[in-house]
């Protein structure tokens, strides 16, 4: 998803990511965007709305070290195993966060190709969001096992 909105509307914003069953909210964005979108209180806000928050930062269009995303979220997978409902945001929404969601979904047999397709589905245009992440989730794909 995209970022929620920050500052004083955060909170609301939060509370109906909670109604709506987010068990665990993981954001992708830079220290710098978190200032930049009002969302320096977000970890605050978010566990006192009983959410799990992760952070792992990434830099925009760009892609992680695939060892630190890895353990990131195979955590997250487990409690994906058992009902947990998992979102990642970044920015907009399209590249850093739909790399980390088909990670999630690879770890669960979902072929990149096949992961891509759902992800886009859901967020109403194409991802990933560029030609590296789309090769990055190709190449964890063929390595893993």
């Amino acid at each position: 998803m995209g970022h929620p909105a920050g500052g004083r509307l955060l909170e609301g914003k939060v509370r109906g990511l909670r109604s709506a069953g987010v068990d665990v909210l993981v954001s992708a964005q830079t220290d710098e965007e978190r200032v930049e979108c009002d969302l320096v209180d977000e970890e605050r806000v978010v566990v006192a709305a009983g959410i799990q928050y992760v952070c792992l930062p990434i830099p925009d269009r760009a892609v992680p070290d695939v060892r630190v995303a890895v353990g990131v979220v195979a955590p997250l997978h487990s409690l994906y195993l058992g009902g947990a409902h998992v979102v990642f945001h970044c920015w907009a929404g399209v590249g850093r966060s739909s790399l980390l969601a088909g990670l999630l979904l690879g770890m669960d047999g979902v072929s990149p190709g096949e992961a891509w397709g759902l992800i886009s589905a859901a967020r109403g245009r194409v991802v990933p969001d560029t030609v590296e992440q789309g090769e990055w989730l190709a190449a964890w794909w063929e390595g893993r096992g």
